[in-house]
């Protein structure tokens, strides 16, 4: 798996993952109708944010995106969004991604400190990655045999 910077001829496949995700109003608030136009400007937003593919191959396995928290003062906190597609959840996708961000969040701080667009990065992708972890773990836990969910 390869993790890269998002490029446009991507946005078929990335599309469909967070199409996915944004329907299933499980973990994301965003509105269930958004258009792939509409998601575009939403997901891929312009520099200094960036958005990256987690990759196999040719096939888009997740996404993420990162940027500042917030304009002005908070923008020296930074944030990050995780998708990963149903099938490729459950090995390792998006604990791939999010240990990538902290990395490009500190070039992305180091490339920004002298016009003052990003001070220091705070990133909680430990914390993430443990509840990731434990919520797959209960998931599939709570799954019978023929796949259905326990209550």
């Amino acid at each position: 798996m390869l993790i890269r910077d998002f490029v446009d001829r991507d946005w078929s496949q990335v599309w469909p993952i967070i199409e996915e995700v944004i329907r299933a109003q499980e973990t994301f608030p965003y509105d269930p109708a958004l258009t792939a136009e509409q998601s575009y400007g939403m997901w891929v937003e312009a520099a200094p944010a960036r958005t990256v593919v987690a990759v196999d191959g040719e096939r888009v396995l997740g996404t993420a995106k990162m940027g500042a928290n917030r304009p002005g003062p908070g923008a020296r906190v930074s944030t990050a969004s995780f998708m990963v597609a149903a099938d490729a959840r459950g090995r390792g996708v998006g604990t791939a991604l999010c240990r990538d961000v902290p990395g490009r969040a500190q070039r992305r701080q180091a490339e920004h400190r002298a016009d003052g667009a990003l001070g220091a990065a705070e990133v909680v992708c430990d914390v993430v990655d443990q509840h990731v972890d434990e919520a797959v773990g209960e998931e599939d836990e709570g799954r019978q045999q023929d796949g259905q969910r326990q209550g």
